[in-house]
């Protein structure tokens, strides 16, 4: 299983909006919000979207490996140890990446299981506790907003093609944003393959 101490990640950081509620260690959204460009309309965005998305995940895996299908069983946890990593669930993408080797191997055991859905659990409080904090500091203070804040997926693109020419191992956050952009368009699967590519490649080894 997976070292408490290991997973922890760095040290909390406060939730956008709520000086006094502090994230539970092994979660970092300052890491969500570098991947999302310092765009925190963004970044709310895609934790939603991971929330709507995401949160039964644990189950869907253990159909998979109850159908024998272990490949797709194992991209199911390969995509949220990518999200997770994106997003700044730190905790959850270690567990995410010891549940993809596990399927991978063949060696799954539903005490990991059930570890990955206590931890996607977790990371999905945080994200309602996050949004709740954010919609109490909107309703005592008006806070401007700038027009038309949100990433496309060309602006997206754009700089994604600028991080592969550089080799920046930043290419992997950004093209997760991508897909969870495009989820409901017709290049769906081609942000798919770029997200499993960007997240497979060893960057640093290459530079």
């Amino acid at each position: 299983m997976i070292n408490e101490d290991r997973a922890s990640g760095p040290p909390p950081s406060e939730y956008p909006g709520e000086p006094s509620a502090s994230v539970p260690a092994g979660i970092d959204f300052s890491l969500g919000l570098r991947s999302a460009g310092g765009n925190e309309a963004l970044l709310s965005d895609l934790l939603a979207d991971f929330q709507n998305l995401y949160a039964d995940t644990a189950n869907r895996i253990r159909a998979s490996l109850a159908n024998g299908a272990t490949e797709e069983a194992t991209r199911q946890a390969h995509t949220i140890k990518g999200l997770a990593g994106t997003l700044g669930g730190i905790s959850l993408m270690a567990v995410a990446l010891e549940l993809e080797a596990a399927c991978r191997h063949g060696n799954t055991t539903e005490e990991l299981i059930d570890h990955f859905a206590e931890s996607i659990k977790a990371f999905i409080t945080a994200i309602e506790n996050r949004h709740k904090a954010d919609k109490i500091k909107d309703d005592v203070v008006e806070i401007p907003r700038k027009e038309n804040t949100r990433t496309t997926p060309l602006a997206l693109i754009d700089e994604i093609s600028v991080l592969i020419e550089q080799m920046d191992p930043a290419v992997s956050g950004r093209a997760e944003a991508l897909m969870m952009l495009l989820r409901d368009g017709p290049q769906m699967e081609l942000s798919k393959t770029l997200t499993m590519q960007t997240g497979f490649y060893e960057f640093d080894a290459a530079a």
